[in-house]
């Protein structure tokens, strides 16, 4: 499960933030939205940490992606819209969050750009030096 591989990920107390790629699937949309909210909610052990996950269907076309930045990254002028911003030019579509808004959800249209759009994200998160 995504979220089983999320958490092992934040074992590691070294590691503030984590952009991945998952394995498509029919279901890997709603999987991206329950691990951002699981690591988002109020009650979450992970709420310092911030996620990027990215999945593509390179045979439909299609990429989901969702971001959370945590409290630390926003304090330091990050978001999830403003994060999801840097990656959509690259995979395309559209991404939605409230601007200052800690998540973002978003698809986009390029599925052959994915792996430039995480290291793009990867990049993104990096600048903020945390």
């Amino acid at each position: 499960r995504v979220l089983d591989e999320v958490t092992k990920f934040f074992e590691d107390d070294s590691n503030k933030f984590m952009v991945k790629k998952l394995d498509w699937s029919s279901n890997v949309n709603k999987a991206i939205s329950e691990a951002i909210k699981t690591v988002s909610g109020p009650k979450s052990a992970l709420k310092d940490r911030s996620l990027y996950l990215f999945s593509a269907s390179p045979e439909e076309g299609k990429v989901v992606h969702g971001c959370y930045v945590s409290e630390p990254f926003k304090n330091a002028g990050a978001d999830g819209p403003k994060w999801a911003s840097a990656v959509t030019p690259i995979i395309g579509g559209k991404a939605g969050g409230k601007p200052g808004a800690p998540t973002a959800i978003g698809q986009g249209t390029n599925a052959d750009k994915v792996d430039e759009g995480v290291e793009e994200a990867r990049k993104w998160i990096e600048a903020f030096k945390i």
